[in-house]
């Protein structure tokens, strides 16, 4: 099942050097995308239904996050690993991931520049994954029953 409070606690090891499990800042843009893509595949492996396909889809986030340079790319980066991890659903359950807009993190920069701590930063960030990825389904191949990832 999704737990929000793993992206809270995985952002701010890295993230919040007033967190008590706070580890180390990030030592380049590749380490920061790394501890990222960690965080939401280990968010992501408890998904209901499960995906065969996270390491792949971790790959991908990893991949894009490296050369990202925008918003809209990070948005488009956390679709792409939506993609992977719902064809990891099949051939039990054909999903239909979360759509990625590019405008999802408006109000965390907004937060982010209006002096917002890291915490409330984090908070505001894995609620807004968390929601995103609770609006995919995936409909039963056998049954034909949808379920929302959860």
């Amino acid at each position: 099942m999704l737990n929000r409070q793993k992206i809270v606690d995985g952002l701010r090891r890295f993230n919040d050097k007033e967190y008590s499990g706070f580890e180390s800042w990030p030592e380049s843009a590749q380490d920061s995308a790394s501890r990222f893509t960690n965080v939401i595949m280990d968010y992501a492996t408890d998904i209901i239904p499960v995906s065969t396909t996270i390491t792949v889809a971790g790959q991908t986030l990893y991949s894009m996050l490296t050369i990202m340079s925008s918003e809209m790319e990070f948005s488009l980066a956390l679709g792409q690993f939506c993609i992977q991890l719902g064809l990891g659903m099949a051939p039990a359950f054909t999903a239909v991931p979360p759509v990625w807009t590019g405008i999802e993190f408006a109000p965390l920069k907004a937060l982010g520049l209006g002096g917002g701590s890291a915490e409330q930063c984090a908070q505001m960030f894995a609620t807004i994954i968390d929601t995103k990825f609770r609006t995919g389904t995936a409909t039963n191949n056998s049954s034909g029953a949808t379920v929302i990832w959860s």
